[in-house]
């Protein structure tokens, strides 16, 4: 037997390490409390949610009851300005119009849900930026990662069932909470369940 020192043990074992990046599921939620810019957080809402597919993409957003039909009417005349959101294959689609099935069940769809018909886009693998509202999280639609245009809005009353809201995902990559208070924003910034925070912004990952 050859004998190796510690130092040699250390050596070879840090010279097979290798650089390592975990890009974890996400479901990303955006908190919006009733001291937010409604204009800023729904343009932040559009520019994460509706690209076409992207692992930091908002996916779920929590709105407090009081702002909930101005986010909404607001939400919907934005999407409608934008294009058709690219994916990257056909499956891509399928497994989305499945998604969309699943939350007509349960959900109420806003807009989208569906391919675009428009003969500019009808060849390709689009689909129309989608939002549904539901009344909790138990939908898949508010559950999986899902990997395209699909929103979930759902609302609350107070700081700490958006809290529950947003840790109850197996999906904590990101989170975004907006208000212009600074205790509200220290309270969830130390309590969110994620490995990202972001405060007023959408802290996309490129």
């Amino acid at each position: 037997w050859k004998s190796i020192s510690c130092d040699d043990l250390r050596y070879e074992f840090g010279r097979r390490i290798k650089r390592l990046q975990l890009n974890l599921g996400s479901k990303t939620a955006q908190i919006i409390c009733s001291d937010t810019d409604i204009s800023k957080a729904v343009d932040a809402t559009i520019g994460s949610a509706f690209p076409g597919q992207a692992c930091s993409a908002i996916s779920r957003v929590l709105i407090h009851q009081s702002m909930r039909e101005e986010y909404l009417q607001l939400l919907k005349l934005r999407a409608s300005e934008r294009e058709p959101c690219l994916l990257i294959d056909r499956s891509a689609i399928q497994r989305i119009e499945g998604y969309v099935d699943l939350g007509k069940k349960t959900g109420e769809l806003l807009f989208g849900g569906r391919k675009p018909v428009d003969e500019k886009y009808i060849h390709g693998c689009y689909f129309e930026p989608t939002c549904f509202i539901f009344k909790d999280q138990s939908s898949p639609v508010c559950r999986d990662e899902i990997f395209g245009p699909v929103l979930s809005v759902i609302e609350f009353d107070d700081d700490e069932e958006a809290l529950d809201l947003t840790n109850d995902t197996e999906f904590g990559l990101l989170a975004s909470i907006w208000t212009e208070n600074k205790q509200r924003q220290q309270f969830f910034v130390s309590r969110l369940e994620t490995g990202m925070v972001a405060v007023n912004n959408t802290s996309r990952i490129n």
